[in-house]
């Protein structure tokens, strides 16, 4: 398997950490994680390196969200996938961060199997939406 480089993009350090620990717990030396606390850290990590393969972007951060900063990464690094991070259960919300530029969206209260299937999915360049969301129901909203 292929090292992956991931950014882990959350304003709660204790998320963070829970995230990369889950994260190499189960993905181990095949991947590398970057933690960053803000929208800011993150533009200059995409900046500093343009080739990361995927970011974990929660929805509800200071000063810029993840849903105003998904289509300016989108914009400015078209192939970096963007799995979105929210503790909000919504297909409206869900709907909303796909058309700006998510390619996944996963609740927070997921476990790290939900988590890591996302990210596995993604990695495949496809697109992965959390179950407990009506896929349907984030279908009709993505139309109109």
């Amino acid at each position: 398997m292929a090292t992956y480089e991931i950014l882990i993009a959350d304003d709660h350090p204790l998320f963070r950490s829970a995230l990369h620990q889950a994260v190499t717990l189960e993905l181990g030396v095949d991947v590398r994680l970057v933690e960053v606390g803000s929208i800011a850290e993150l533009e200059t990590q995409l900046t500093d390196k343009t080739d990361w393969d995927l970011v974990l972007l929660d929805l509800n951060m200071p000063v810029m969200d993840g849903i105003s900063a998904l289509p300016l990464i989108r914009q400015r690094w078209p192939s970096i996938r963007i799995l979105a991070l929210t503790s909000r259960l919504s297909e409206q919300n869900a709907a909303l961060a796909l058309d700006a530029g998510a390619d996944g969206y996963v609740l927070k209260n997921s476990t790290s199997e939900v988590l890591v299937t996302a990210i596995a999915t993604l990695l495949t360049g496809k697109p992965f939406l959390d179950a407990h969301l009506n896929t349907d129901q984030v279908a009709a909203l993505r139309a109109n």
